[in-house]
């Protein structure tokens, strides 16, 4: 499906595009609110400050995508692939991550309250986002960055070989080490 076609229905009123391939196309600032993505291979396209609140991209490939700035408030990306996604500055509030996988960039990334049970988001990079409040129960921090980050309020979080900086712990305190271990 070209990016022109899926535009073109969405204005119509369709929100049902479950399973389409829309890889390499450029989405980018588009308002696609409340779309149902899931199962769509999403790999390489560009949706760099797009509106997707409340979109559903449940189990979607997001390899290599980029979606820096997008919104994704309150959306369910629930086991979505994220090999090299970008999501640098995105909004992820309240959000449904579980299970997620992959190497990604969250570098600024809004995640107040953000459900991340379960994710696999080792050598991931959180550097200067806001995860406070956030479920972390069962995820996998592996190796993660997590410089000038808030966690204040976090659930479940077991922080093991992480790289802080300047980053507020789950209880309040500030984490000036290279390599970390919470709790």
């Amino acid at each position: 499906m070209t990016a022109e076609e899926l535009l073109e229905r969405y204005v119509a009123g369709e929100r049902d595009f479950s399973g389409v391939d829309l890889s390499d196309t450029n989405l980018a600032g588009t308002d696609l609110r409340d779309i149902n993505l899931s199962d769509a291979c999403l790999a390489r396209v560009s949706l760099q400050g797009a509106d997707l609140e409340r979109a559903n991209l449940q189990n979607a490939g997001l390899g290599d995508a980029y979606l820096a700035g997008v919104n994704l408030r309150e959306a369910i990306l629930e086991g979505a692939a994220l090999e090299n996604t970008s999501l640098a500055g995105a909004n992820l509030c309240q959000a449904n991550m579980r299970g997620v996988c992959g190497r990604a960039l969250f570098w600024g990334a809004q995640m107040v309250g953000t459900d991340l049970t379960d994710a696999y988001l080792c050598q991931s990079m959180f550097d200067g986002a806001n995860l406070s409040k956030a479920i972390l129960t069962g995820a996998n921090f592996m190796e993660v960055s997590l410089r000038r980050v808030d966690l204040r309020g976090c659930i479940g979080a077991n922080l093991k070989s992480v790289t802080m900086m300047a980053t507020i712990l789950p209880d309040g305190t500030i984490a000036h080490a290279d390599v970390y271990q919470w709790p």
